[in-house]
């Protein structure tokens, strides 16, 4: 069972400090910029409007696990770096028109022979329900960007192409979901949520838990070793911004990505949905650009997951081979039907009756 839960008010104390160096040595480097500008020209230099660059001050934490579901929200800082986006990596990328008319450039997928697929493996949804889904990067789009509140539609744009770069990264690149890689996920956040991402990563691990995250919180990585997978990835979701009250430009997501898989030890090949929501936080930097992102939190649901069970590897989304083999340790009830592919339904917030088709 994939846990999430509020953070403890050390964690919480952390990020707001290290918010508060971040802002600190912006400040202190702006004050040398001006007293540059002064030394140089025999004039006070220009003082630039306040850029909105809040600390981030409230986690939403859930735990909800469900018949053949599990969910983990957590939340990151915002990153007060000057970069307009996130970073481009390495190898051959091409801009894709979405249906509403918006352009993305996608995050590079690496090549490479071996990529934790299994070309012995044909992906055969014609009997899941993902048969109607879009295939790979067209299943990841934004959609037109709009005016948000003070942000143009060229900033929403820009937010949006690096949350489309990051969720490609985390559900469909191959490295990724396969071989337990995290270059291009982390790539895709920015520097300073990534060097977060990391310290919180190594917390949870020390605390088995209690504080921290562990990376399935990031990103669709199957156990290494459990599965033979097909090349195939089919997806679907939506993706909105909205402007909160402290001036943030916040742009939340629910996408789902279908896996079609076989146990690596024989048996039945089956599909298996993964649903990550959650959201991304930016700020403006200059009239077309946004900041880096800030993690607003990402969590997932499992259809290859058992409610309270006790899963044994938090660094990798739960998909149990054989469900008889789950340990229950919290067992509760199903409160209700719920179709955790439903990329218009809420999260769950506890255990479930699964009507996606895809529980087994």
């Amino acid at each position: 069972m994939a846990d999430g839960g509020k953070p403890s008010r050390d964690s919480m104390r952390e990020v707001k400090r290290e918010f508060k160096e971040r802002q600190k040595a912006e400040q202190e480097r702006m004050r040398a910029a001006r007293d540059y500008w002064a030394l140089e020209t025999g004039r006070p230099a220009p003082v630039p409007k306040k850029s909105v660059l809040p600390a981030v001050l409230a986690v939403a934490g859930v735990a909800a696990v469900a018949v053949a579901a599990a969910f983990v929200l957590h939340l990151g800082p915002l990153a007060s770096s000057s970069a307009a986006t996130a970073p481009d990596g390495t190898g051959s990328t091409s801009t894709t028109a979405t249906p509403t008319g918006a352009t993305v450039t996608p995050t590079p997928i690496p090549s490479a022979s071996d990529d934790g697929t299994d070309p012995t493996v044909v992906a055969v949804f014609q009997d899941s329900p993902a048969k109607s889904w879009p295939i790979g990067a067209a299943g990841v789009v934004p959609p037109k960007p709009r005016q948000v509140g003070v942000y143009r539609p060229v900033q929403v744009a820009a937010a949006y192409d690096v949350v489309i770069r990051y969720l490609r990264a985390a559900m469909l690149d191959h490295r990724v979901v396969y071989k337990g890689k995290l270059d291009t996920v982390l790539a895709a956040t920015g520097t300073d949520t990534a060097t977060w991402l990391k310290a919180q990563q190594k917390l949870g691990t020390k605390t088995k838990g209690a504080k921290g995250i562990h990376w399935d919180s990031v990103a669709n990585r199957f156990h290494i070793g459990d599965w033979k997978a097909a090349a195939e990835i089919r997806a679907k979701g939506r993706m909105y911004a909205t402007q909160v009250k402290d001036g943030t430009l916040e742009v939340h997501f629910v996408y789902v990505a279908a896996y079609w898989l076989v146990p690596a030890k024989g048996g039945a090949a089956r599909t298996i949905a993964i649903r990550r929501s959650g959201s991304m936080l930016f700020a403006g930097n200059g009239p077309n650009r946004v900041t880096q992102p800030g993690f607003g939190g990402a969590g997932y649901t499992s259809s290859a997951s058992v409610c309270g069970a006790a899963w044994p590897f938090p660094d990798f989304v739960e998909a149990w081979v054989d469900p008889g083999e789950a340990k229950v340790v919290s067992p509760s009830p199903a409160d209700s039907p719920y179709d955790p592919t439903d990329i218009n339904a809420p999260d769950a917030t506890g255990c479930f009756t699964d009507t996606s088709g895809f529980a087994k």
